[in-house]
Parts: C-alpha cells; sequence; structure tokens
C-alpha cells in the first residue's frame, strides 16, 4: 500500500473507510459451515513448508489464472504464514494430483479455510480435511473464480457474506493507463467502430485517451465538461467499482443517475464489463 501502489484493498470498519475515500467494490465470497470432513481414500495429508512455496504459489495460479481480478500472497508473505502459530497450511496428495489449502486455527471453536485449491472434490475434501484436523466444525470460504465450485461439493450451510473489500484508486489516470491493452482487447472483441478517442470525466478530474488503429493511448488530463455528449461521466466514488468490481458499466449505469453515457453508452459497456475477482487478504495476526 506504500510507494508506487495505485489503489489500495483493506477489509475494515463498517462506513468509515467511505469517508477516507473507500468503495466497497469487490464482494467477500460466501462461505459454508461444516463438520471436518474425513479424508477420502487414497489421499494423504502433510503441513506445508517453506520449501513448498512455489507449489503453493502454482496450485493457487490454478485457480486464479480464471480470475479477471487477482490478489495472492507473495512468496515472502507465504513465508511468514507457513511458519505462523495463528495458521495452518497443507498440501494433500491423491489419485487426482496436489490441492491445498490454509486455514485461520488460533480460534478454539472452529477453523476459518481460506484459499482451497484443488483438482478434483475429493482433492479439496482432503486439503479441508487435513486443515481442519483437530476440530469438529471448519468454515470454508468460496472461490468465485472456480466454476468448478469444489466448496459447494463438500455440503453444509451456505452463508451469505454480505460484506465487501473496500478498494480506494489512488491514481486514476496511472491505473488507466496500466488498463490500456486490456481496454484495447475489449474494443477488438466489441466490433464497435471505436472514436478518435475515450474521453472520461470523473466530476473531480477528467482525462481523454486517444484511440489509434485500435490502440489507446496515454491518458491526458482535459477540462471538465460533464454534460458533453462525448463524454462519458462516472463518480469518483464508482471508480473502483467500475474498474475492477462484479456489476459491470450496464449495472452501474442502471443504478446510478450521476453516471452519464449519453452517445457512448455502447462503449461504455464494451469497455467495462463485469469482472470475476479472486482476492487472498485474510491475514489475522
Amino acid at each position: 500500500v506504500f510507494g508506487d501502489a495505485l489503489l489500495h484493498m483493506i477489509t475494515g470498519i463498517a462506513y468509515f473507510y467511505r469517508r477516507l475515500g473507500y468503495e466497497y467494490a469487490i464482494p467477500v465470497p460466501d462461505r459454508w459451515s461444516l463438520a471436518t470432513p474425513a479424508l477420502p481414500e487414497g489421499w494423504s495429508v502433510r503441513t506445508a513448508v517453506a520449501a513448498d512455496i512455489p507449489e503453493l504459489m502454482n496450485l493457487q495460479a490454478k485457480v486464479q489464472d480464471r480470475a479477471d481480478v487477482a490478489f495472492t500472497h507473495s512468496a515472502a508473505q507465504w513465508a511468514w504464514l507457513i511458519p505462523s502459530p495463528n495458521y495452518r497450511t497443507v498440501i494433500a496428495e491423491g489419485p487426482d494430483g496436489l490441492a491445498m489449502a490454509r486455514a485461520y486455527t488460533a480460534d478454539d471453536e472452529r477453523a476459518w479455510v481460506f484459499e482451497v485449491s484443488a483438482p478434483s472434490d475429493d482433492g479439496a475434501r482432503a486439503a479441508v480435511a487435513g486443515v481442519g484436523e483437530g476440530f469438529e466444525v471448519v468454515d470454508v470460504y468460496e472461490r468465485i473464480a472456480d466454476p468448478d465450485d469444489r466448496i459447494g461439493s463438500l455440503g453444509g450451510d451456505r452463508h451469505k457474506s454480505g460484506y465487501a473489500y473496500y478498494l480506494k484508486v489512488l491514481d486514476i489516470a496511472a491505473v488507466l493507463d496500466e488498463l490500456r491493452p486490456e481496454l484495447a482487447r475489449r474494443l477488438a472483441a466489441s466490433g464497435i467502430e471505436a472514436p478518435e478517442s475515450l474521453k472520461l470525466d470523473f466530476y473531480t478530474s477528467a482525462f481523454e485517451l486517444p484511440i489509434v488503429d485500435g490502440e489507446f493511448g496515454e491518458p491526458r488530463v482535459i477540462d471538465h465538461a460533464t454534460y458533453a455528449p462525448d463524454r462519458i461521466a462516472i463518480p469518483p466514488d464508482l471508480v473502483a467499482h467500475l474498474l475492477l468490481g462484479p456489476l459491470g458499466a450496464e449495472v452501474l449505469d442502471d443504478r446510478h443517475p450521476d453516471i452519464r453515457t449519453r452517445e457512448r453508452e455502447a462503449l461504455f459497456k464494451a469497455l467495462f464489463p463485469p469482472l470475476v475477482a479472486d482476492l487472498h487478504s485474510w491475514i489475522v495476526p
């Protein structure tokens, strides 16, 4: 969150951080409460050690490669998590390959399980069985980016999270600059005839990205003209929703009257679709 960071992501006190420019932009996944499962036949489980960090990162990447937005642990973070007395990280091995899970185990009543990555339902069951050993109950968080729904296959009671990650975009122009290749890809996929430029007005700032041969140029600051017909106006407290959230331009436009698209409506919806996120941020001391 320091140095050259373009955005912050946190969890925190309800409402308070809205006053500091944060948005509830990406939902926290639902969780399943269930009795700790038995280890499936043919599977073994062991506690992860530092030498397993490359494999842990590889297993997480297999899920996160399906996400549009991903935030994961670096090797340095894994090096801290593995020996932490408050966490347990396991690797399961069986007929279908490798699986892993991480749990917060400092709660006396249950293990809170995150980041399950498994090649099969049995793999997910084995990883949860290993990380939840010694607990009667586990609470397992879903992976939104996992279309195979490995967590749901375990059964139990599903609980809606009703919560979301706080996000704050620190530098809109810099984030737009990073997104230029992706914007070009979305434009090409849409088949929409490109205008000469994309003009975005955020009420407190405005930027123009020239478009030449389907490629977006660097954003430059322009004067405000919120009601101009060739501009897209977005309130600054919806920027993270638009750029990184699961609703996309179409839903946001329907819900918020201060989003103004005029003759750029089709372009707006093509360039800013709903996104699937997979975030790893549950770190408790």
